[in-house]
């Protein structure tokens, strides 16, 4: 489907290729602009997808929060033995379910437990100082909800982690896909700590959409990624520090970052969303082997301060294929690629567009040969020679907003 995209009618800062082998180039550049009512405006929830057929069109819902929770029960494990103080939980050994909706508080430690949540409405788990680890599956597994809330209590350290197996169900199928692992919606809240180690897949896993709104999330994983989600990841707020054996984060299709930091390293990709990804504020740094931030569509900058050190990929890496699949309207940038054919922002060669930011490339030592600088062109105009026409217009988005 084609699309056209208004452009704000400051100057465009576009790429242009120079030459840089050996060690580090520094190739900067001040485009920090007053953006003001000429900032992209986001129009609505939810935007047009682009051309690729096997990413799912994903309207984005700011979250609203469940505030009013009923109280159900306050769950204590004490190695094999677990009490409860209330109603909506089933015990079984240390396999924990729950299975009405409202609020439970769950404290203490184990070896080798479960907790299930399987209703079909809305559920907070209050993490109040837990260590707990699943040798065979997640610790925390939404077999059945509307949503699962994980509530880090305030001044609280919790600690989750799983096996390096996982048990299957009568088809074959593993049953869980992470430490805390959803078919549903899973929202993080809360002021306190949690720190996850991933032994056989990811770290923390939803089948529909995931929000992180607060708290101090720590995630190690040697299987997979550190967050995965089907559908939206949106990054609201918290700190968020993630060593990953894949990806740091990732999205089947759509990543929203409106605040919040990030930072840690991965084996593979950083930042991941197989459709669009908006950043619009928050903190990015980290260093990744393959590509820093990695789109199928469209990557679109609004704000924040993002540093990014690819080992072997792109800083910035959109697979859109078509000019302004990348663009920037703000923020501070410090970008570091490999050297050629890797780039500090790759369109494939189509062009990315900038409209504002402060940005800094560079490229490493690990493969030499052509980079690329971003520079002003005072006179608005497209540069020519090697950039490819463009085959129709470009697609018009309206993009999420908060």
């Amino acid at each position: 489907m084609r699309r056209q995209m208004f452009l704000s009618t400051m100057t465009l800062i576009l790429s242009i290729s120079m030459f840089a082998c050996g060690n580090v180039k520094d190739n900067s550049v001040d485009a920090q602009k007053d953006l003001g009512e000429e900032k992209t405006n986001f129009t609505g929830k939810g935007f047009e997808k682009s051309a690729s057929a096997d990413v799912e069109d994903i309207e984005y819902q700011a979250l609203e929060e469940i505030t009013d929770w009923k109280d159900m029960a306050t769950v204590t494990i004490d190695g094999d033995e677990v009490n409860v103080d209330g109603s909506g939980v089933d015990v079984e050994g240390t396999v924990i379910t729950i299975t009405s909706p409202g609020a439970y508080n769950i404290s203490g430690s184990c070896d080798d437990c479960q907790i299930i949540v399987d209703t079909e409405d809305d559920v907070k788990l209050t993490l109040n100082g837990v260590d707990l680890s699943n040798d065979d599956g997640p610790v925390i597994y939404g077999k059945n909800s509307n949503s699962i809330y994980v509530e880090l209590a305030d001044n609280t350290n919790n600690s989750l982690s799983d096996g390096s197996t996982y048990a299957t169900d009568s088809s074959g199928e593993d049953i869980g896909k992470a430490v805390i692992s959803a078919e549903d919606d899973l929202v993080f809240v809360g002021n306190g700590s949690l720190n996850i180690t991933g032994n056989y897949k990811h770290g923390i896993c939803s089948d529909d959409s995931l929000y992180i709104e607060s708290g101090d999330i720590s995630i190690s994983t040697s299987g997979s990624d550190g967050i995965h989600a089907n559908d939206i990841v949106s990054i609201d707020g918290g700190t968020i520090n993630i060593s990953a054996a894949s990806d740091m984060i990732e999205s089947e299709s759509l990543m929203v970052v409106n605040a919040g930091t990030i930072t840690g390293s991965s084996d593979d990709e950083g930042l991941k969303a197989k459709g669009d990804m908006y950043i619009n504020g928050g903190t990015i740094d980290i260093q990744t082997y393959d590509d820093g931030i990695n789109v199928g569509d469209y990557l679109e900058i609004n704000d924040g301060n993002i540093t990014i050190k690819s080992e072997y990929g792109d800083a910035l890496d959109s697979n859109g294929m078509y000019e302004g699949c990348i663009t920037i309207n703000g923020g501070t940038l410090v970008l570091e690629s490999a050297g050629a054919p890797e780039e500090p922002i790759d369109t494939e060669n189509f062009g990315e567009i900038i409209n504002g930011g402060d940005i800094t490339t560079s490229q490493n030592e690990n493969t030499m040969g052509q980079g690329q600088m971003i520079a002003p062109r005072g006179d608005g105009n497209f540069p020519t020679g090697d950039m490819p026409a463009m085959d129709g217009e470009r697609p018009a988005l309206q993009a999420p907003t908060r």
